[in-house]
């Protein structure tokens, strides 16, 4: 089944920070092809029945009231079945960058939850109709939409204040399921803002050959203090760190490209193919050409 990219940008190539709106979907409606983004994503189902398979395997039956949240990397589609027993369906969907809630200001609650989260997830989280988090949920959402549409003055200083609201909870509630754990760590605002400049770095510099004394260098800081706030602010270290970017960008290259798996090495920062395809596997489980064989030839799921 063919899989795309859906990170949106403008015509300048910067990356669209949000994109809040409501949907109608007849039954038997595919409303999004199997895709993958770097964004966070929330799916409230308003009226009807909506079904949604993450990575070819997990399915969710999403029906009124219910709220999915899907994390950025993680392969998806969905539709509203031909045996929906509604003839139409609809959602409230929310797509939003880390970018967007960012303050002026770093905290730590920044660096745990903002600056590095896009990174810990394991799955979807589902909030079941009914649900205190689902009602608290579907009504930031009610309200975000709300903003979008009467783009009132000052719209996108409230559209940020609900989307803070919303995240923080939705943060809780997957910490607390245990999809992702709680740094037990505490930082100065001081140190969380050098950690945010390294992470930038590296952001722009993951393709190119990085040492952590490069990245300390060009953040104007000592060795010691970045393998402090790495040790201090993660769970993983700078290597790791640094792999885990690399694979991700090199699995979207797979599925939004037809280039060789030794130009996509190459290109997300590794050496040669052969280690590429060793630290692929390990990571997830296949080779890059099974990787892309998944999900590019394989029959859709029914």
């Amino acid at each position: 089944m063919p899989v795309y990219s859906q990170d949106k940008r403008d015509e300048r190539g910067k990356i669209i920070p949000y994109d809040i709106f409501r949907d109608r979907h007849p039954r038997g409606k595919i409303m999004s092809q199997a895709h993958i983004h770097m964004y966070y994503e929330l799916v409230y189902v308003t009226h009807g029945e909506v079904t949604i398979v993450c990575n070819s395997s997990a399915r969710y039956v999403l029906k009124e009231g219910d709220v999915l949240f899907v994390p950025p990397g993680l392969i998806h589609a969905s539709q509203v079945s031909p045996d929906c027993p509604y003839d139409f369906s609809c959602t409230i969907t929310a797509k939003f960058t880390g970018q967007m809630l960012y303050p002026l200001a770093n905290t730590v609650s920044d660096i745990k939850y903002l600056v590095n989260a896009e990174r810990k997830f394991d799955g979807c989280f589902l909030m079941p109709a009914g649900s205190e988090l689902a009602r608290i949920l579907a009504g930031n959402l009610d309200l975000a939409v709300s903003e979008i549409e009467g783009q009132k003055p000052c719209f996108e200083i409230a559209l940020r204040g609900y989307l803070s609201v919303l995240y923080a909870n939705l943060m809780r509630a997957v910490a607390k399921d245990g999809h992702t754990a709680e740094v037990p760590s505490r930082v100065t605002t001081k140190n969380a803002q050098l950690l945010c400049e390294a992470l930038s770095y590296i952001e722009e510099n993951y393709h190119n050959p990085l040492s952590i004394q490069q990245v300390a260098d060009a953040c104007g800081i000592t060795y010691a203090q970045l393998t402090y706030l790495f040790s201090k602010c993660f769970t993983k270290g700078f290597s790791e760190y640094i792999l885990d970017l690399r694979i991700t960008y090199a699995q979207k290259l797979l599925l939004q490209t037809n280039r060789q798996v030794v130009e996509i090495a190459l290109d997300c920062g590794f050496d040669n193919s052969s280690y590429f395809t060793k630290k692929f596997k390990a990571t997830t489980g296949m080779t890059p050409k099974e990787f892309r064989h998944k999900y590019l030839e394989a029959p859709e799921e029914e």
